[in-house]
């Protein structure tokens, strides 16, 4: 071997320079590399561009779905009613529960009745939270508790029943009254007395509504106070916690700046925010240990009707005309929706941001942002419409059949 510049080697006679023949290897590895690079590029770029036609698909078919309507539907399943007129329907995980004064009976998302439960009521009203569902009954002293499983338990009150609420745990509040007075009383899970507010006609007032929240450490009331000829409403919130230990009657907050209406329903969402409805607002606090009012929003008309998803307020209204309008608040006071209503309806709800509402003899439903999704007569005389969950199918209950629909 010999040269500064070159490799040489004799072999069978050749002389191989070793260092060309190095480089071109080299350059064969560069150019496969480029290519794979290339190949590489164009594959992401195949690949980008059908996610983009996915994505694109995907976002045709919801905005389909999301404004797609119904005018008519299909019976996918059907079956006779065996309960009395007097039975009452309301949605439950997917299915609903039947009950009336006699007893109850919870059904699956198939229709198929999972269990039932016989009892004996003269006036029967049903509060549900969290999978629990108490049915008490009003002017009566006994209420019952349910899970998805079944009976619970049974708590039999010292007084008359005007009212009842439920926590998140299963917890029952009750307005009670022996006719002289007034208790609100929490009942535990094995059905004892937590505790009890007292109240008396000529002293806070004759309560119209009560709410608690999910820990059921916090409790709102609604009093209706009679001074002579004069009626004017005033809220009160009362705290359970070691908070409220050092306050009289643990009452920690009252509110009486209602401009002489009534205050006719309060809820709590969760346990930090609750709302008071008056015949013409309402009125939104904040709920720590001690409440505060953080703004009212003012309605124009007369508010007929309340109902509550877990974080909407639905309101129906009358204006000055006996006209009707449906109104969606969000838990900032934020008008969501104002619909007028051409016809009575008797029922209302929500269900996974839509409102159901039905007559005698038809039904719609809305979107939260108040457009309308299905507007449908039915085929049979209606008691009631009950949401799935499902976006196109509900139970339709008739005076004598028990069917789930497919709307379309």
């Amino acid at each position: 071997m010999s040269g500064n510049n070159e490799n040489r080697q004799r072999r069978n006679g050749k002389v191989i320079n070793i260092r060309r023949e190095s480089q071109n290897e080299e350059y064969d590895r560069t150019q496969m590399q480029n290519k794979l690079r290339r190949h590489r590029r164009k594959v992401r770029a195949r690949l980008m561009r059908l996610g983009l036609v996915l994505i694109l698909v995907c976002v045709l078919l919801i905005v389909w779905l999301f404004n797609k309507s119904y005018s008519s539907y299909s019976i996918t399943a059907s079956s006779s009613r065996e309960d009395t007129d007097a039975s009452q329907f309301v949605s439950y995980n997917g299915g609903f529960i039947r009950y009336s004064n006699d007893g109850a009976a919870c059904f699956g998302s198939g229709g198929e009745m999972l269990w039932n439960y016989s009892y004996s009521m003269n006036n029967p009203e049903i509060r549900i939270n969290n999978g629990y569902f108490a049915i008490g009954d009003m002017t009566g002293s006994q209420v019952i508790v349910f899970n998805r499983s079944g009976f619970l338990r049974e708590i039999t009150t010292a007084y008359t029943i005007t009212e009842i609420e439920l926590s998140a745990d299963g917890l029952v509040a009750a307005s009670l009254s022996d006719g002289n007075a007034n208790y609100v009383t929490l009942y535990d899970t094995e059905g004892n007395q937590v505790y009890a507010v007292k109240t008396t006609l000529t002293g806070e007032g004759y309560p119209l509504a009560i709410s608690i929240s999910d820990n059921a450490q916090q409790l709102v009331l609604a009093y209706a106070c009679i001074s002579g000829d004069t009626v004017t409403a005033n809220v009160a919130f009362y705290n359970f916690s070691d908070t409220g230990q050092s306050e009289n009657k643990r009452l920690v907050g009252g509110f009486d700046n209602f401009d002489d209406k009534l205050v006719g329903d309060v809820h709590f969402f969760g346990n930090t925010k609750a709302v008071a409805v008056s015949e013409d607002s309402i009125t939104y606090y904040s709920v720590g240990d001690y409440p505060s009012q953080t703004q009212r929003v003012q309605i124009d008309g007369k508010i007929q009707k309340t109902f509550y998803a877990e974080d909407r307020i639905g309101l129906i209204i009358e204006d000055e005309n006996s006209a009707y309008k449906l109104e969606v608040y969000d838990l900032s006071g934020t008008k969501l929706c104002s619909v007028s209503i051409d016809q009575s309806y008797s029922n209302f709800c929500f269900d996974h941001g839509r409102i159901y509402m039905n007559n005698d003899s038809s039904f719609r439903i809305y979107s939260a942002g108040g457009r309308k999704i299905a507007d449908i007569t039915a085929q049979l005389p209606v008691t009631d419409v009950i949401p799935t969950g499902s976006r196109g199918s509900c139970f339709l209950i008739t005076t004598n059949y028990i069917q789930k629909i497919s709307l379309r």
